[in-house]
């Protein structure tokens, strides 16, 4: 019996500190706080957009664990998006394995911050108030060594610093990754990348992806992707470079590049020699380039997806832009599956600019094309190709010229073939115009149009030449016969001259006898 009060008392002492711990901190599982989705592996905790200035204690964490039956030894994923927390502290020995902090007002961040998050791989602290000098030494040290020789490399996979007011990355600030594959510093105003922040950038061999979007480069240091030798992605979309940059020969390993917003006005043969491991290419939004010139594509022998798309000045491609991308023995291993020529200024896409029915996915739509006879292969042939596989990819396809065919769906006019029977080639090979309404033939052929013309002012030449002879005819017929009619018809009078000398006459009018 005595043994049963003994246990009896030890579960009431248990109890009672269990409620003294839940007592001293706050389950941040609780109403209004944040959302907690235990079924999930790993577990979500979502603190996101309640105003928190700080963060929440080791207490609060402990509590919370105990009130979600939790060990607190399950892998977590935590956020804090959205709130008005200005310094990061060291966060307590949690295992937190991602940390969201994106959309606050952080400005400074404790040295040794992370470093007791030893199953941290994803942290985000983008849109926020850091600067150069936020990311001193030591704040991304890892856990500290037993034998007290230093720090164990964090085991950060993905960090994205991306919209800070970071000028410069001091260069000793990520010497602690030894695992870091991506990593986003887009929308800081970093202008250069030379000195320090090369370095640094430099100093991550096992990088994969770089974000470099909307930082105001215009130029790559010589040499900063050399040790790169895992680098696979590159983002220098929206800045300044207006050729692309000679660096990316010393990258054999990249597949994807996005180079949209930037100031390309051409794009040549050398534009992207030493990029055949590429695969993913995009050139987008770039209001300033206009041409694409013979082979510009040719050496990226590997590329199975192209965007070039949302270029209002693009207007000029090359019908060899793709010429050489495979040997002719090989014609029919091409390798772009997928291709996004839409919302340009092409006027008309040359059939010989690629294998078009080998491919998987063309766009072309919103482009202001001009709908006359040149267009007969792209619609009768591509045109239905598209909309047999991707219906969609045709609903914004219309006529801008000639005026009569403006805003004419064409994707209508594979229902109209009898209109390109009308067509026929002028001398110069090209066709005419496409009139959908009182089809006019000699619109569709200059040798035509020229004959005619011809014609009608040879009939003008001739009619206004019988006209001369025949009123000269009647002229001289009509003074023959008055030197002809006799003296009994003719009466003299007196001329009103000074010295009344001169004499005139006058033929009688018809009814004088």
């Amino acid at each position: 019996m005595s043994r049963l009060w003994v246990i009896a008392f030890l579960m009431g002492l248990l109890l009672i500190s269990l409620n003294g711990a839940v007592e001293d901190g706050i389950n941040i599982c609780g109403p209004n706080l944040c959302f907690c989705d235990i079924e999930v592996k790993p577990i979500e905790i979502s603190c996101d957009g309640i105003q928190l200035k700080s963060f929440w204690e080791e207490e609060d964490w402990n509590a919370t664990f105990l009130a979600l039956n939790l060990t607190g030894n399950e892998a977590l994923s935590v956020t804090f998006i959205g709130n008005e927390i200005e310094h990061v502290p060291i966060f307590p020995n949690i295992n937190i394995t991602m940390l969201y902090l994106q959309r606050n007002k952080i400005k400074s961040i404790e040295p040794y911050a992370f470093s007791r998050l030893g199953w941290l791989e994803s942290l985000n602290l983008a849109k926020n108030d850091l600067n150069s000098n936020s990311l001193m030494e030591g704040i991304f040290f890892g856990q500290f060594k037993s034998d007290s020789t230093g720090y164990f490399p964090m085991p950060l996979r993905h960090l994205n610093l991306s919209y800070n007011n970071i000028h410069s990355i001091p260069k000793d600030s990520f010497d602690h990754f030894n695992s870091l594959t991506t990593i986003d510093l887009g929308g800081n105003p970093l202008i250069t990348l030379e000195g320090n922040s090369r370095q640094a950038i430099s100093d991550m061999p096992k990088l994969e992806f770089l974000g470099l979007s909307n930082t105001s480069i215009s130029s790559l240091p010589e040499g900063m992707l050399h040790g790169l030798n895992y680098l696979n992605a590159l983002d220098l979309s929206y800045n300044l470079f207006k050729t692309v940059p000679k660096e990316f020969q010393e990258n054999h390993q990249l597949q994807v590049l996005t180079l949209d917003g930037n100031l390309f006005e051409t794009l040549d043969k050398d534009s992207f020699q030493g990029l055949g491991s590429l695969v993913d290419l995009s050139i987008c939004h770039i209001h300033t380039l206009r041409k694409i010139e013979q082979y510009a594509f040719s050496p990226l022998k590997n590329l199975k997806k192209l965007v070039m798309a949302f270029n209002p000045l693009l207007k000029d491609i090359d019908d060899g832009a793709f010429e050489d991308l495979v040997e002719e023995d090989n014609a029919d291993q091409w390798p772009i599956a997928e291709i996004h020529l839409n919302d340009n200024g092409l006027t008309q896409i040359d059939q010989a600019l690629l294998p078009w029915m080998q491919l998987d996915y063309v766009d072309i739509q919103n482009n202001p094309f001009r709908c006359d006879c040149n267009l007969e292969w792209m619609v009768l042939e591509l045109v239905e190709r598209i909309h047999t596989s991707t219906p969609a990819l045709t609903f914004d396809l219309t006529c801008a010229e000639p005026k009569d065919m403006k805003g004419k769906s064409i994707n209508t006019l594979t229902k109209e073939r009898e209109l390109f029977g009308r067509c026929s080639r002028g001398a110069n090979g090209k066709y005419g115009n496409l009139v959908a309404n009182d089809y006019d033939p000699t619109d569709t052929d200059p040798i035509k149009a020229a004959g005619v013309t011809i014609l009608v002012i040879g009939i003008l030449l001739v009619v206004v030449g019988l006209s001369i002879l025949g009123f000269a005819v009647v002229k001289r017929r009509a003074i023959t016969q008055a030197l002809m009619a006799p003296s009994s018809q003719i009466r003299y009078e007196r001329a009103d001259t000074e010295d009344g000398s001169e004499w005139k006459y006058s033929q009688p009018s018809a009814g004088y006898k």
